[in-house]
């Protein structure tokens, strides 16, 4: 779905929809369009799967409307190719768009595009530069490999003696792993500096520090046609420490029991595999029914929403056969 920003936008799409009610719309996929576009040079990428990008924009579909102004299509294909190609790793592109008319007619003809691609650059290692406090190794673990939503909870399983993790979310439900934020050997997405940055800074957040600052920039080695993600530590900020301790839910266990059995307190580091340790401490112990720790950043609060399974002792007591 389409979502635009800009008020005039929707008087262009309404004006769209009615045109197509009573003419043939030119999309690239079926009609005129498609048979008047040419494409040389795209070795990476069928003139079919090129075509389906292209429609598939806002822009470029409103350019080769019939009741679309033709003259800026080339410009907005030239645009719109190189932005996907520089998106599958190739940061040299270079497309050439040319109208061609017959001389008794004055609108193009056909559409020439012409590729030049490059080579195609893929992500290679990580470097991570002036960290002081934040562990530099655990940084590039956590950004190279699957890991949880920073709302997904730790719920364990034993099969066969075996404890495995899996994360749901707020309902209890799956909260399948999300990709690596820079998987090695992947095509590199140039232009995506700004939002590699927020998930490097959400990253070091779940390692405990989250009020980091960081430069990110890609250095392509052309020889090895792979590009090293640099991630400089501007400002680590302060080490997120518990300020404060809520407990929710209990009633067989005192709060100072609980603290006591997961020896935590005030002023303890915490981050993300902590949260986690202290979840499947709790799972041990065998005396609750659901358990949920979340840490409030801004806050420094940590708090457990705990359902205590009835009929067993306290947590320091041993249950009884």
């Amino acid at each position: 779905m389409i979502v635009w920003t800009r008020a005039t936008h929707y008087f262009i799409l309404i004006a769209v929809a009615l045109q197509v009610s009573t003419c043939t719309t030119a999309t690239a996929q079926s009609g005129p369009i498609a048979d008047r576009i040419e494409m040389v040079g795209n070795r990476s990428f069928s003139k079919h799967k090129l075509l389906a990008e292209l429609n598939a924009q806002p822009e470029f579909l409103i350019a080769s409307h019939a009741y679309g102004d033709s003259s800026k299509l080339a410009g907005v294909i030239e645009t719109l190719l190189v932005k996907g190609y520089r998106n599958e790793g190739f940061d040299k592109v270079i497309v050439k768009c040319e109208a061609v008319t017959f001389d008794d007619d004055s609108s193009p003809s056909r559409w020439e595009i012409t590729i030049n691609e490059g080579m195609q650059i893929r992500c290679g290692q990580v470097r991570i530069l002036a960290a002081k406090q934040i562990d530099a190794q655990a940084l590039v673990q956590r950004l190279t490999e699957p890991y949880a939503e920073s709302t997904a909870f730790p719920n364990f399983v034993e099969i066969n003696g075996i404890v495995a993790t899996h994360w749901v979310n707020e309902e209890g439900k799956e909260s399948k792993l999300k990709d690596p934020v820079w998987e090695i050997g992947k095509e590199v997405p140039f232009d995506s500096e700004l939002r590699l940055r927020k998930q490097v800074i959400q990253a070091i957040a779940d390692l405990g520090f989250s009020h980091s600052d960081v430069l990110v920039r890609f250095d392509v080695d052309r020889d090895q046609q792979t590009t090293a993600l640099t991630v400089e530590i501007l400002d680590e900020g302060v080490a997120d420490r518990v300020s404060e301790i809520e407990i929710h839910g209990n009633s067989i266990n005192t709060n100072a029991q609980i603290l006591e059995y997961l020896s935590v307190a005030i002023g303890d580091a915490i981050d993300r595999d902590k949260l986690q340790q202290l979840t499947k401490r709790l799972w041990d112990s065998g005396r609750f029914k659901k358990h949920r720790f979340r840490f409030d950043k801004q806050t420094q609060t940590l708090s457990l929403e705990a359902e205590e399974c009835s009929g067993l002792p306290p947590i320091d007591e041993p249950i009884n056969d």
